[in-house]
């Protein structure tokens, strides 16, 4: 049996993934400009996020839902603004 539960609000979950790296990476590429490298780490941080709370969300395995709630709050970006320890 399967812990997976598929349902299509899960493909505007995965959009939001795709767009935030993709966003994420077009903003690495223009790390001269100012501001461009904190936004590349946020956008990476929120593509991190959504694709924790895509993983936790859609599994209905309580043990799987708990790792991915400590991964999805392991935000990189939290952690390089000193806002968590």
């Amino acid at each position: 049996m399967s812990s997976w539960q598929f349902t299509p609000i899960a493909l505007l979950y995965l959009a939001a993934v795709i767009i935030s790296l993709g966003i994420s990476l077009n903003a690495w590429r223009l790390r001269p400009a100012r501001g461009a490298y904190t936004f590349s780490v946020m956008a990476l941080s929120t593509g991190i996020w959504s694709l924790g709370y895509l993983l936790g969300f859609f599994n209905t395995d309580p043990a799987w839902k708990m790792i991915m709630e400590v991964c999805k709050n392991k935000i990189p970006f939290l952690k390089w603004s000193g806002r968590i320890g």
